[in-house]
């Protein structure tokens, strides 16, 4: 048998991780990972007794010192530690090899961590009471250490990618790791609504200033912006109409007592343009808006039930955080909402995230003259597509007359405000019950809405973000096409978003993307604004090409990627009315 020298050791390490497919980029920094993960013969009934772990824990510190006295660079101890003792003794121990000493504690949601227990070696597993006990501790301690790492979505290879980049970012310096890190100290997820894509070290999250279709993260780097704040940004950053607008409001005061002549002015526009306006009712958030809908829809029916199909919000009426008896989602599907209605007389109303992609006009049209016949409110959530598909919203373009609408993200080009609209009929009760919000009277919102429906009145938007928007997406699909990725892209009249032939590839897209400066919003739609010209355009099919050609290929490599099953499964979804994934069945 071979001795195992600490050369011969380094080397059976190396190749050890190599073997398990973890890119850790050895040609550029000596790494040794020293693997002190299977400590049964010290372990007793799933702890680790004293005297054993003196013994681990000097064993680790004279290892790292021989391996330090052989010029590595870099060691990297994989060790659970519980004790806050033990790791102030041996974080101390350590630093009298190195001065610097990082900690990177690795934690997962409950319900992952109980579930990669059980699916352990039977001799290696904990049980749900001893995970939950660490859990526990875990959270405990986040405030210990330099980086704290969700790897609930995340592989090992990804974890361990991860924990090297940031070894080399702290050494270049970079801002937006380090904010990273502090963030995952200081708040619940670390980065909100984004911790799925934050633990990438190649997709940005933290921003210092945006202009046009251009966003710059705290590292300076320069990205093409199709987030466009989730929607709202129709115009782009930084439109000289909106801030010139805002600065003249800024002199006047931005909070009153009560209301102000800006909103009458912005409350007239909207019932201009939107048909089925007859009056509204300002609120600041399109969450706030739909629920007020929602409320009213049951004070005037006396009914409690509630249908819906798309995105409302995140208020419990509609996300499940609740036990809601009363809440039911349809998912598209109008044989299974004429079903349900037909067999329930206690349904207030119908809420809809209207889709362009998917359905015709006629199966709006059908779905409104379902609600007609069973007597309940149609309500149309038009946050999305209100002021981004037409000027009069969605249901203009579908020749639909909603007895509610709430409309936001666009109407205002980024800053706070929500509208509730309907026919008076309805929105007369409205006075009856209590929505309100200490910002209902912000003056900002109201300045910054006249100023951008004003614009898009003015200009013809909405056409050129659809003609150069169809443009694009056909474009990127030949792309995709030329190298045979599975990755389909779809326009939906101002917004796009991908299909992919599998969650590994989706995962990869967005980072291999934000790598060549280009920002889409991961599993979600991402937008085009006013701001985007043909030339920014032209420059984001010359990014993507790149990207899918090398930085694609070096995340997720050839053998899988390039995968005709992959994209079968996704070739039905061209965005001709093709079927939408619903849960139940689809929409006819």
């Amino acid at each position: 048998m071979e001795e195992y020298s600490y050369d011969n050791y380094t080397k059976w390490c190396l190749w050890s991780w190599k073997d398990h497919h973890c890119k850790l980029y050895f040609k550029k920094i000596r790494i040794l990972c020293l693997l002190i993960r299977r400590l049964n013969s010290f372990i007793v009934n799933n702890k680790i007794e004293s005297q054993q772990l003196k013994i681990t824990n000097d064993n680790i510190w004279l290892l790292s010192q021989n391996f330090k006295k052989n010029e590595f660079k870099y060691i990297i101890i994989d060790h659970v530690i519980e004790s806050f003792d033990e790791f102030n003794k041996l974080k101390e121990n350590l630093k009298k090899i190195d001065k610097e000493v990082l900690t990177f504690l690795l934690y997962c949601s409950v319900n992952t961590n109980i579930t990669r227990d059980a699916n352990r070696d039977e001799k290696d597993v904990c049980g749900k009471k001893r995970v939950l006990e660490l859990n526990e501790v875990f959270d405990k301690n986040k405030h210990m250490h330099d980086f704290v790492i969700d790897t609930t979505h995340l592989t090992i290879n990804q974890t361990g990618r991860i924990i090297i980049d940031f070894i080399n970012d702290k050494e270049s310096n970079s801002i937006e790791k380090l904010l990273l890190n502090e963030s995952y100290k200081t708040m619940p997820s670390g980065i909100k609504g984004m911790h799925r894509i934050s633990t990438s070290p190649n997709y940005p999250c933290f921003f210092e200033k945006a202009e046009g279709a251009y966003v710059w993260d705290a590292d300076n780097n320069v990205y093409i912006d199709f987030v466009m704040g989730k929607g709202p940004l129709i115009l782009g950053h930084k439109n000289r109409n909106i801030d010139d607008s805002i600065i003249e409001q800024l002199n006047q005061g931005i909070l009153y007592p009560v209301s102000s002549q800006l909103s009458l002015i912005l409350a007239k526009k909207i019932i201009r343009l939107v048909k089925s306006a007859d009056m509204v009712e300002f609120y600041n958030t399109g969450s706030c808006a739909t629920s007020a809908a929602i409320e009213l829809a049951k004070f005037v029916t006396h009914k409690k039930h509630i249908f819906s199909s798309g995105y409302h919000g995140w208020h419990s009426w509609c996300n499940g955080l609740s036990n809601n008896d009363y809440f039911h989602d349809f998912y598209y599907n109008l044989d299974v909402l004429n079903e349900k209605l037909t067999n329930n007389n206690d349904v207030a109303a119908v809420i809809i995230s209207p889709e362009c992609t998917y359905f015709s006009e006629q199966y709006y049209l059908n779905l409104q003259e379902l609600c007609i016949q069973h007597n309940v409110i149609f309500i149309l959530d038009e946050v999305k597509t209100g002021f981004r598909v037409s000027l009069g919203g969605f249901q203009e373009l579908y020749n639909l007359s909603p007895d509610l609408s709430v409309f936001s993200k666009s109407m205002s080009n980024g800053y706070k405000i929500a509208a509730l609209v309907g026919k008076k009929h309805f929105m007369s009760k409205l006075s009856d019950i209590h929505t309100s919000g200490t910002y209902d009277f912000q003056q900002l919102p109201f300045a910054a809405g006249i100023a951008t429906i004003d614009f898009l009145e003015n200009n013809d938007v909405i056409f050129k973000i659809n003609q150069l928007g169809e443009w694009f997406i056909n474009e990127m699909n030949n792309l995709f096409k030329k190298r045979q990725i599975a990755i389909r892209a779809i326009w939906s009249k101002g917004s796009f978003r991908f299909w992919f032939g599998n969650s590994l590839l989706e995962d990869k897209f967005y980072e291999a993307m934000a790598c060549f400066g280009l920002l889409f919003y991961p599993y979600d739609n991402s937008f085009l604004s006013y701001a985007h010209t043909e030339l920014i355009l032209k420059d984001a099919l010359e990014k993507v090409d790149d990207a899918l050609g090398n930085k694609l290929n070096e995340f997720c490599g050839k053998e899988w990627h390039f995968n005709i099953d992959d994209i079968s499964k996704i070739h039905h979804k061209k965005g001709f009315l093709c079927n939408y994934p619903g849960k139940d069945g689809v929409g006819k």
